[in-house]
């Protein structure tokens, strides 16, 4: 059967996924990760081409794939993504009212970039009384796109299409899942009499049913239930019923994919671990109920989570996403990213990178110990470590307010982390409660069948958080099939 392959090239690994499209689903079949060459991207753009077109033909060559195309994607501050509103109108006239946008919303020189765009849907304009439509507009740097086109061409593969990874990021996830997940989370906090920091517990988990300072929507019903009434409630929803019946969680809309038609190369081409101690425990029957309750929500239609927010924390960057009523609404690019922990740790304690990178994945910092021996950890790897974190949370809730004072109506109300950075430990707890939002940790493995016996659990779900983009990447060239 025909298969797609999705490319993602960041500035610490190139990851690769094989996506198949059967009968029923698309089927997970290969994953690979790759060191980048150091130095290799800047700013978004291949610095040097020829390198990482070595480490991409090298890591096609170990996952015995031999594509004549890919799917990949762009980022960076020359990438942007804007959502506009324009007055209802036939494609071909939108894309030259398209031209004076660009001009009015991209940062640089209409010239100097390539842009596409895509109506994603309608909206209801109060002042006119007229339905209007609801444009998606992409535009990135040529020199971006052009050294992407170029390292492709050294490993003899076409781009299929060219996408920007916010789109890849939400079509990999199932916000219907991360929201039962984290009702989840909630339910397992109150059948494990959890402390949260609020209530004096350093290190453990933050209330996950709160949101700035207020009970989550929707969880009351959850309240002091034993496991005989969780039991009953996975029952009813697994039987159809509503697992928000009675709540209001904002109107929602019929599905609607994440735009599929922006493609920015046809514009260039001349042819087409946790630590111990920050785990809950919970019985093997309560984990299993767990499991149930999440498909069970996730899979009921009459289901439609909130507004949340996506963070993708890669090593140069960490790209936010605000995704509303099955539409990516806002995003916004944060210079934070893992490598900046990495940096602030061997400067701290004048070692290499690579011995910050290890102590980065073997400190608790929230703890305040090593993982490994058990023993304190050194203060000023803590310290590092901690300062770089509050940046980068400080930056996330200053955009979350800054996106919340303008839609009041539908504010965000959870969050999912998702990027290599995902994995530092403590991370999804702190930032639960920095943000006052809930937080889960996103598996991009929700929109394709897996086959654990040809992949491995371990490695699934060691690389969960890191596969995202180059999952939603080969999802998107499935679609093309």
């Amino acid at each position: 059967m025909a298969s797609a392959v999705g490319l993602d090239i960041g500035t610490h690994a190139i990851k690769i996924a094989e996506v198949r499209k059967t009968r029923n689903a698309a089927a997970l079949v290969r994953l690979g990760r790759r060191a980048t060459p150091l130095g290799a991207t800047k700013s978004g753009v291949i610095v040097k081409p020829k390198d990482v077109a070595a480490e991409i033909s090298a890591l096609l060559r170990e996952m015995r794939l031999r594509p004549r195309n890919v799917v990949t994607a762009v980022a960076g501050q020359g990438v942007i993504l804007r959502s506009l509103v324009m007055p209802p109108m036939g494609r071909d006239e939108m894309a030259e009212a398209v031209k004076w946008e660009v001009q009015a919303q991209i940062p640089f020189p209409v010239e100097e970039c390539v842009y596409d765009f895509d109506i994603v849907g309608e909206v209801f304009d109060d002042s006119s009384g007229q339905a209007k439509q609801r444009v998606s507009l992409v535009a990135a740097k040529k020199e971006i796109v052009d050294s992407f086109i170029e390292t492709l061409r050294l490993c003899k593969v076409l781009p299929k299409v060219i996408d920007v990874q916010p789109f890849s990021i939400v079509r990999s996830l199932s916000m219907r899942e991360c929201w039962a997940s984290i009702l989840q989370e909630s339910a397992e906090s109150e059948l494990t009499d959890m402390p949260s920091p609020r209530q004096g517990a350093t290190g453990s988990f933050p209330v996950v049913g709160s949101i700035g300072g207020e009970r989550l929507p929707g969880l009351d019903d959850l309240e002091h239930m034993g496991l005989e009434e969780l039991r009953a409630l996975a029952v009813e929803l697994e039987n159809g019923a509503d697992p928000m019946d009675g709540i209001d969680p904002g109107d929602g809309v019929p599905n609607r994919e994440v735009p599929g038609e922006l493609d920015l190369a046809a514009e260039t081409q001349p042819t087409a671990g946790m630590a111990a101690g920050s785990v809950r425990s919970i019985s093997e029957d309560q984990y299993r109920l767990s499991e149930r309750l999440v498909a069970a929500s996730a899979d009921n239609e009459r289901y439609s989570p909130p507004c949340m927010v996506v963070l993708d924390i890669g090593a140069g960057t960490t790209d936010l996403v605000v995704y509303s009523k099955d539409e990516l609404t806002f995003t916004r690019m944060i210079p934070i990213g893992g490598s900046a922990i990495s940096e602030a740790i061997a400067h701290a304690v004048g070692c290499s990178s690579e011995d910050a990178e290890r102590l980065k994945q073997t400190t608790d910092w929230i703890e305040g110990t090593d993982l490994e021996s058990g023993e304190l950890a050194d203060q000023l790897v803590v310290s590092a470590i901690e300062s770089v974190v509050r940046a980068m949370a400080r930056e996330v809730r200053r955009t979350i307010d800054f996106y919340n004072a303008s839609h009041k109506d539908d504010p965000v109300r959870g969050g999912v982390l998702v990027g290599g950075g995902a994995k530092l430990v403590g991370l999804v707890e702190h930032l639960s409660h920095e943000l006052g939002i809930p937080m889960v940790i996103g598996r991009p493995y929700a929109n394709v069948s897996v086959d654990r016996k040809l992949l491995g659990t371990a490695f699934l779900e060691d690389t969960a958080p890191v596969m995202a983009v180059s999952i939603g990447l080969a999802l998107r060239g499935v679609e093309e099939l």
